[in-house]
């Protein structure tokens, strides 16, 4: 008789009114980092289902408060109680650089449960490292230079190629071996 309140007791702990039934913990998290403009990326939280119920297949991510980021898809597992699952979002990053918060928490059934899920973002200018630099046409080259090189390797225009080049082409030699190469086998 003496442990049956007890048990209520912890009974009702379990199931703490209709709040309780779904509940979350976050135990870890994977960012995808600072990002460039109009990228896309996937954050990734590894949530624990500490409430009564399983989360079920209309559980959904709720947009709390923060910046409208532009979820593309978002997947969260249905965990039964104490299980850990992996819930991802995967997003588009704003087209304007700078830094970006947005909070979520799951919802079933038009019930938030559970705590924040934050995406905080860096979203950078590709461009911002090193100015952009019109494309210019490549400096005259010797002859026996191969044209795809000018145009495939960048250089700072102080240093151009071609200065370098010509001690290593007369000493390997490589025109003679590049001219028998491409000829087929003689007929027999």
């Amino acid at each position: 008789a003496m442990n049956r309140p007890a048990a209520n007791a912890a009974a009702a702990n379990a199931n703490n009114g209709n709040d309780q039934a779904y509940d979350a913990v976050v135990e870890s998290t994977t960012h995808p980092g600072d990002i460039v403009t109009n990228a896309s990326a996937t954050m990734v939280w590894n949530i624990r289902n500490i409430g009564a119920r399983p989360f079920g297949d209309s559980c959904k991510l709720a947009f709390v408060s923060g910046d409208g980021l532009l979820v593309s898809q978002y997947n969260i597992p249905n965990a039964r109680p104490n299980e850990l699952v992996q819930v991802t979002m995967s997003f588009n990053a704003f087209s304007t650089p700078g830094t970006y918060e947005t909070n979520f928490r799951l919802c079933n059934h038009g019930r938030q449960f559970g705590p924040q899920l934050i995406v905080r973002m860096n979203v950078l200018d590709p461009n911002q490292p090193r100015p952009f630099q019109p494309v210019l046409p490549p400096p005259p080259l010797p002859q026996s230079m191969p044209h795809m090189m000018s145009s495939s390797m960048q250089l700072p225009p102080q240093q151009p190629m071609h200065s370098a080049m010509p001690p290593w082409m007369s000493s390997q030699q490589p025109q003679q071996q590049m001219a028998a190469a491409p000829m087929p086998p003689p007929q027999q």
